[in-house]
C-alpha cells in the first residue's frame, strides 16, 4: 500500500542505510495529498513519512495540521505498526 501511493506520487525509494541526511541531500517534495494518504490511507506514523521523504516529522505534522487532518495522540503505536506486527504474530 504504501510502495504504491509512494510510486503514485513520484517518490523514489531510497535505500534504508545511513544517515538521513546523507541518504536526502534534497528532501522530496511533500504535499499535503501525499502526507494525508501515508498518514491517514497507510496509518503509517509522521517518523516513518520523514524517512520515507527526507522531511523532518515536524514539517510533516504542521502540513497535516494545516489541512486540517487531525493528529493522533502521542505515545500509542501508528494503525501501520499495530498492521504489521499483528502480521508478524500469526507467523
Amino acid at each position: 500500500m504504501v510502495r504504491e501511493v509512494l510510486t503514485r506520487h513520484g517518490v523514489p525509494l531510497v535505500p534504508p542505510s545511513g544517515p538521513i541526511w546523507q541518504r536526502f541531500p534534497a528532501p522530496h517534495k511533500l504535499t499535503a495529498e501525499l502526507a494525508a494518504e501515508l498518514y491517514s490511507g497507510c496509518g503509517l506514523a509522521l517518523h516513518h513519512i520523514e524517512l520515507l521523504t527526507g522531511r523532518p516529522a515536524a514539517t510533516v505534522g504542521d502540513l497535516l495540521h494545516a489541512t486540517g487532518i487531525p493528529l493522533r495522540p502521542a505515545g500509542g503505536r501508528s494503525p501501520f505498526m499495530r498492521r504489521w506486527r499483528a502480521g508478524l504474530a500469526t507467523k
